[in-house]
């Protein structure tokens, strides 16, 4: 065997024995499964604590019941207490007026011109004449059954003081200016009736 022969075949050899070496011997592959993902919490927003008032609870308060006083309420006939003028609960027409005991209640002069009212105390049914000892001055704040609660004279848009509305039962009033006699469906003379319920 010439030097070149023996040279191919020692290297022949030696790559055999390297391939025969690994042919029987299984390869270990390892595999690494992907790390699992643990999502990451999102952080929650707490609201900010709703503030607690401190003290007494408040107590809403009613708004006090309007009487508003025109000639342009006219007459209105009541089944019960008859023809009443000029005085409207309502701003639309006259009535007589109705309202809870111990309420609050106020007159307003809705007139556009120059003309003056009162709402005047004129006791449990209607006089034959005007007899309210206070008429054109402003007196009491309790609406009764009195003779001498009064707005005394409103002018055109001016508001009462307020009056508290006393216990059951029926209380008539009238117009210092304007009440002369009890009224009826003719003669305009200006009186109405609140009913304390």
């Amino acid at each position: 065997m010439g030097r070149l022969a023996a040279a191919v075949w020692v290297a022949a050899a030696g790559l055999a024995g390297c391939y025969a070496s690994t042919a029987n011997k299984p390869i270990a592959v390892v595999t690494t499964a992907p790390p699992t993902m643990t999502p990451t919490p999102k952080p929650t927003r707490t609201p900010p604590p709703t503030p607690t008032p401190s003290g007494p609870t408040p107590t809403p308060t009613a708004q006090p019941q309007v009487v508003h006083i025109a000639f342009a309420y006219g007459e209105f006939t009541d089944p019960t207490y008859g023809p009443v003028y000029f005085y409207s609960p309502n701003a639309k027409s006259a009535s007589v007026v109705k309202v809870k005991a111990g309420s609050s209640l106020v007159f307003v002069n809705d007139e556009k011109g120059s003309t003056q009212h009162t709402a005047s105390g004129l006791g449990t049914k209607f006089p034959p004449s005007f007899d309210n000892s206070s008429g054109f001055t402003r007196s009491g704040t309790t609406l009764d059954g009195g003779t001498a609660w009064s707005t005394g004279t409103l002018n055109p848009g001016e508001m009462s003081q307020v009056f508290t509305v006393g216990p059951p039962g029926v209380y008539y009033f009238g117009c210092a200016f304007h009440y002369f006699e009890p009224p009826t469906v003719s003669n305009g003379s200006m009186g109405d009736v609140v009913i304390s319920m």
